[in-house]
């Protein structure tokens, strides 16, 4: 019998991708929160996922979705994420990502990746404001 224990381990717990998207690995990698920036709203929309670990792709399915379709596809290799329309197979989007090498330390109540998303928002509305003409 073949045993591929250890093979599909998570190595890296954020990863930050094109668009402003940030993935969190949560409870011992086996669900996600994925971040995205609205750039509208200048604030990021939180979502929870279910992780299911492949040895070439990690896959992120809605809580509690009846269809067993992957709303979101992390190719281990490349690190391209492949974003699918809700509750179906058609690919919307796709864009490469990083691993981001931050801590989970938590200071003054937020945690370092907490931090790192309120800085970028900042640093986003502070570009906006630049390119403002009136």
């Amino acid at each position: 019998m073949f045993c591929n224990i250890g093979f599909a381990e998570i190595k890296y717990k954020k990863v930050e991708c094109e668009d402003e998207i940030f993935i969190d690995f949560i409870d011992n990698d086996k669900r996600a929160v994925l971040y995205r920036f609205f750039p509208k709203k200048f604030n990021y929309y939180s979502g929870e996922y279910e992780v299911v670990e492949k040895l070439t792709y990690i896959n992120f399915y809605k809580k509690n979705s009846k269809y067993k379709v992957p709303r979101y596809r992390l190719h281990r290799e490349t690190g391209e994420l492949k974003i699918y329309r809700s509750d179906s197979a058609i690919l919307s989007e796709k864009m490469l990502c990083e691993p981001l090498d931050l801590l989970d330390a938590v200071t003054e109540g937020k945690s370092d990746f907490d931090k790192y998303l309120d800085e970028r928002v900042d640093k986003l509305k502070k570009e906006q404001k630049e390119k403002n003409k009136f």
